[in-house]
């Protein structure tokens, strides 16, 4: 989803918060094993055009800048 310059919601699970999702920047995370919570992100996103299309574009430069082919490449 980020690297199409869409936010992403997820739960707050090991990986996801240190890797994936800046939380607000990139995406919202919702702490794990509660709806209201996350159904309240995505409506937020959902709502907030703008607000959407700005942790969108975020969204992408951060999965180019962490996980571009070369980026994961240059890893190994």
């Amino acid at each position: 989803a980020q690297a199409c310059g869409l936010p992403a919601v997820a739960a707050a699970l090991p990986g996801v918060t240190e890797t994936v999702i800046e939380d607000g920047e990139t995406g919202s995370i919702a702490p794990i094993n509660e709806a209201a919570p996350m159904a309240e992100a995505i409506g937020a996103l959902l709502a907030d055009e703008s607000r959407r299309e700005k942790m969108g574009a975020a969204a992408a430069a951060l999965a180019c800048a962490r996980f571009d082919l070369a980026v994961v490449a240059g890893r190994y």
